[in-house]
This record gives structure tokens, sequence and C-alpha cells, in this order.
């Protein structure tokens, strides 16, 4: 089906072949598999070929329907569509030997936005492994004394479970949660603390983002955090069919102001920011995050779920409590 629209795209613009290499998200996307030593080319007519490293071409046939031939010579001719930022400069020259390379970017972004039914329910299941391990985390706050304590224990649950995480989980404490992407250290954990990560289940991400404090929280700080949690609501009830992700995101930092210093959020899939077209309108299938955050320099908070745009109202795929939970040692 993927390869099917692949090749329709294809025929539009008059390209004769794509072509995707190794680790390429693009090669998993279209393929459902993923090696180190692998090409995939796609034809604009007949049948898709992944051309496969001896030694890892016997466990790739057992995984794919797709033909498989051993070695990673291929001949192509032609128009050759690739993504450009995908392909090394070597690799590059030697396909401009067989023909004219072409930018197909664009055409895997937009392919690649509208999630198949297959992939919602591997997301969803995605997600619903991350609330099972978030509320682990959760009914444990009172153990870790640490950023790299909540880290590590979240890495060994996952890895305990047989998944691998989406992205370095993302642990902050105090000021330091005042910046987005703060990399956990050995600083004691005080006041308001985001815990956001993901698992990557059958090649696909889930994210998510609680805010949770150590010690007592002022009158002031509560209704700091309930303010952003009726924000996050709020805008989450205007992820429908037929708007713009960039309508979301300008009515966010209308609503929270300087505080917020990134983007509401950003799509989801086989990438944990899965490319997208600029303005994007949302559409029935694609799966999105919105992420509220206030940051300053003493404290930051993010609420972050994973969405999934339907026909009515959205569905929230990430159903982990957003009560503020505290902790005290």
């Amino acid at each position: 089906m993927k390869i099917k629209e692949l090749q329709k795209e294809l025929q539009k613009k008059k390209i004769d072949y794509a072509v995707f290499y190794d680790k390429d998200p693009n090669l998993q996307y279209f393929a459902e598999v993923t090696a180190e030593h692998i090409i995939l080319t796609v034809p604009k007519k007949g049948k898709p070929t992944l051309h496969v490293a001896g030694f890892e071409a016997d466990r790739i046939k057992k995984q794919t329907k797709i033909k498989v031939i051993k070695g990673r010579k291929i001949k192509v001719k032609g128009t050759i569509g690739v993504v450009y930022n995908k392909i090394s400069l070597k690799k590059a020259k030697e396909l401009e030997k067989q023909g004219k390379i072409t930018n197909i970017e664009e055409t895997c972004i937009k392919l690649r936005q509208v999630k198949t039914k297959k992939e919602q329910e591997i997301i969803r299941k995605a997600c619903k492994e991350t609330d099972k391990i978030m509320q682990h985390c959760l009914n444990n706050l009172n153990r870790f004394k640490t950023e790299q304590d909540i880290a590590k224990y979240l890495k060994k649950i996952i890895n305990f479970l047989g998944y691998e995480p989406s992205f370095k989980p993302i642990i902050a404490t105090g000021k330091n949660a005042g910046t987005p992407h703060h990399t956990p250290g050995k600083t004691k954990l005080k006041g308001f603390t985001i815990i956001d990560f993901g698992i990557k289940y059958k090649g696909y991400c889930s994210d998510m983002t609680r805010t949770v404090y150590y010690g007592k929280p002022s009158k002031k700080e509560e209704n700091t955090y309930k303010k952003l949690l009726q924000i996050q609501k709020e805008l989450i009830t205007k992820a429908k069919e037929g708007t713009t992700f960039e309508k979301i995101n300008e009515l966010a930092h209308k609503k929270i102001g300087k505080k917020l210093i990134h983007k509401i959020g950003h799509s989801l899939g086989i990438e944990v920011h899965d490319p997208s077209e600029r303005p994007l309108k949302l559409k029935k299938g694609m799966i999105i995050t919105i992420e509220p955050g206030m940051y300053t320099k003493k404290y930051g908070i993010r609420i972050e779920d994973d969405i999934l745009i339907t026909k009515n109202k959205p569905e929230i795929l990430t159903q982990t409590t957003k009560e503020l939970k505290k902790a005290n040692f």
C-alpha cells in the first residue's frame, strides 16, 4: 500500500526510480524493515527490491514480502529520486553515473504524514506502554534523589520490557527545567521537575511529558501549573481536521506569552519529530504532540500528550494522569 502510493507519485512526477539507503527512516517506512547495510529501489512501475549485504539477507527475508537480493550493487536508470539530506555525497555521485538524481523529500513527507490504520494501532500500543512506564516512575518518586536517578530508572524499565527509548529521557529539576532539552545530571530534585521520554515499538515512537513537584508547592506554583494544564486541555480540543497546526501554535503563544519558547508540538511517527509540511493542515489519521510549557530562570513546566486526529474529537493516546504529583524526601 505505502509503496503503491509512492509509485503513483513517481509516475506523476515522471521519476523512474526512488532509492533509499540504510537507516533512512523513509526506507523503514516504505519497506517496513531496518538494517545497517540495505538499499531499497522502487521503480515507478513494477516490483520494488531490497539489496542487502550477504550476512543480513536471510534475516531480512523473514521480515518482508519484498524481493531480497544479496549484495548492494543496484542498477537504476533515468530520473532517480532520493532524499538529499539522507544520502552521502559518495552515494549521490555513484547514482549520477546511472541517471539524473532529483530530491523527493517533499513527496516522502507528504506520504508519511497521515498514518494508516496499522500505524495508528502500533503508535497507540507504544503510548499504552509509555503510560505504564510513566506510572511506574510516578509510583516511585520518593526513591529518586537526582535527575540521573530518574533517567536511569526509566532506561532500566524500558530495557527490561524489551523496548528502546525514542530519544534520551529529559529529566530537569528546579532552574534546569527552564531549559526545554536539559541533559539530566546529578542535580538534586527540588521544585518543578520535568519528566519527558518515549519508547520505540515496532519502529514507531511515543513521546510524553509530565511535570511533578519535589517538596511542597506554594499556592502560586499550584495555580501556575493548573493554568498551564487548562491551556493544554483547550489546545487539544482545537486539534481537529481542517485546522492548521500553526493556528494551534499561535493560540498557545498568545495564551502563554514569552514563557513559551518553543513550538507547541510536532508530528509523531517513525521519527519522534516526524517531518511534516508547513503549514500543516490537520487531517484524519495524523498523529501530533501538544506540549505547552512555561520556562523561566527559576523553573520550568511542560505537559505533553500524543494526539490522533479523528473525524470527530481528537483522541488522546497518552492517558497518564496530569494531576500535579508531589514527592517528599
